[in-house]
Parts: C-alpha cells; sequence; structure tokens
C-alpha cells in the first residue's frame, strides 16, 4: 500500500464530476448520493484544491448550482466547469452563429450569441428536442457548409437518472459525425482542453497531480499529462455498498488493493 500512499501524497486538486457522482437526477430535481454531501464538505475542509467539472447540458449553471446548493452542497457558480459557458467562448472568438440542437434548459446560456444564418451546429443533450425534424435541420445546416462544424456539449453515451438509464448525446453526435463524414469537437468530458480548463480555473499546472471522480471512476491526472488518466476504479451500480463512500469504494480496485484500502488512502490525505 506504500505506492499507493505515495501516490496520494503527491495529489494537490480534486475534479468531481457531479450527475451520478453527486446525486442522481429527477424530473425538475434529484437525490444526493450518499455520503456526497458530507464528502465535498470535508474536501473542502482539506489542503486539497476542489473543482466541479460537469458534462451538463439540460440544466443552465446558475440552475445546476442551485440545485445542488438545495440539496446540501456547498458549492457555487464559480466553482464550476460546465460545457455551455465554455462553448459561448468559443462561438464568440471563432465568429460562429449556430444552428442550437438543445434542451430549453440551457437555451439561455446563449441570449447572446448570434444565431442567424448558422455556419455550424451545437449539439447537447436535447431530451425530447431529439426529434427527426430537429436532427434533420442539423444534418442539413452542416451539409451545406463547405467546412462543416459540429460542436457537442460533451460525449456520453448514457446516464443515470432515478428512473432509470437516459441516453445521452454522443448517440445523437455519431448519427450527425457518420451522415455528414465529420468528426465534432467535444466541448467537456472527456476533452483533454476541457480537464486543462479546469485546471487553470482551480490555479494548478499541468506539472501538479490531480484526482478525478467521474460516474464512479477515480482517475489520477498525471502530473504533466493533464488529459490521460488512470483508471483505477469502475462504474458504479446503482444498488452497490460504493455509494456509502464518495471517495474510494470502488467496485473494481486495483490488484493487491481492497476498495476500503485505497478509500483510507484518499482520506488520510484528505
Amino acid at each position: 500500500m506504500a505506492a499507493w500512499g505515495q501516490r496520494l501524497a503527491g495529489v494537490r486538486g480534486v475534479l468531481l464530476d457531479v450527475s451520478g457522482v453527486l446525486f442522481d437526477g429527477a424530473e425538475g430535481s434529484g437525490v444526493p448520493i450518499a455520503g456526497s454531501v458530507e464528502a465535498v464538505a470535508r474536501l473542502k475542509r482539506s489542503r486539497l484544491k476542489v473543482r466541479f467539472c460537469t458534462n451538463e447540458s439540460q440544466k443552465s449553471l446558475g440552475d445546476l448550482v442551485r440545485l445542488l446548493q438545495q440539496l446540501g452542497f456547498d458549492i457555487s457558480e464559480g466553482e464550476v466547469t460546465a460545457p455551455a459557458p465554455a462553448t459561448c467562448l468559443i462561438l464568440k472568438e471563432r465568429g460562429l452563429r449556430p444552428y442550437l440542437l438543445i434542451h430549453d434548459g440551457i437555451r439561455s446560456e446563449f441570449d447572446q450569441i448570434d444565431t442567424s444564418n448558422p455556419n455550424c451546429v451545437v449539439i447537447a443533450d436535447a431530451g425530447e428536442s431529439f426529434s427527426y425534424q430537429n436532427m434533420n435541420k442539423a444534418f442539413q445546416v452542416l451539409m451545406e457548409l463547405e467546412n462543416p462544424v459540429l460542436i457537442s456539449l460533451g460525449k456520453g453515451r448514457y446516464y443515470k437518472e432515478t428512473s432509470g438509464l437516459m441516453l445521452d448525446v454522443g448517440a445523437y453526435v455519431k448519427a450527425l459525425e457518420y451522415a455528414c463524414g465529420i468528426e465534432a469537437e467535444v466541448v467537456g468530458k472527456p476533452s483533454p482542453e476541457y480537464f486543462k480548463s479546469a485546471l487553470q480555473e482551480m490555479g494548478l499546472e499541468a506539472h501538479q497531480e490531480t484526482v478525478a471522480l467521474s460516474r464512479g471512476r477515480l482517475l489520477f491526472l498525471p502530473a504533466g499529462q493533464p488529459s490521460r488518466g488512470l483508471h483505477v476504479g469502475a462504474r458504479w451500480s446503482s444498488d452497490s455498498a460504493v455509494h456509502q463512500n464518495l471517495l474510494g469504494r470502488l467496485d473494481h480496485p486495483p490488484p493487491g488493493h481492497t476498495s476500503d484500502q485505497l478509500s483510507e488512502n484518499l482520506w488520510e490525505e484528505v
């Protein structure tokens, strides 16, 4: 266990995913995962720098933070890296005018963006707005462009809500990529640039090691390689005892290590 203790001793920051790590979503609300509120509070009392890094694209940043606060989390908008605000910066910097295939919950984030005569497509977890009509419109916009640009807010396969597993934006992005013969630009996890921007917002350099917890995976972001996470955990099951401890009761820890040992080592560093 000495090797794990030494590795954790070098950690300077923690990136926390939100959905599926801090809470499970429900229609208009959510349910905190057992132990997550206390875990975040303890992390914030530690020497570690903490930031929340999410692919949430059905709620505006303000709405997401208010929900988390209502659920008992100590969190502010300034502590969250979210894809919609990051995408707006990219659109402004590059003079892009998007056709927005997004959820109504984040449409307000794009109020200051010119959407006339689109020269790109922005796609997110649009939920019920993923109709044939809207997907075909996005396809048509892309096919009419000499240099089509497709920007995706994350590229997840699915996520968990209290009602069950939900299909995420990745499947729809793949459809447009296939039909148009292009590759989407991803703003959000697992984009290396997204992790780098989160590190910058934490005030950490790429040479300082960081731990990221994302949907039941405990990741080390190695020094000098912030985009390459070492996977030492596994996806959580909905009824697992994993939920009793946010930061370490991993379903399948590395050979020779138990879940409890990894958890204890991390907490010792906290």
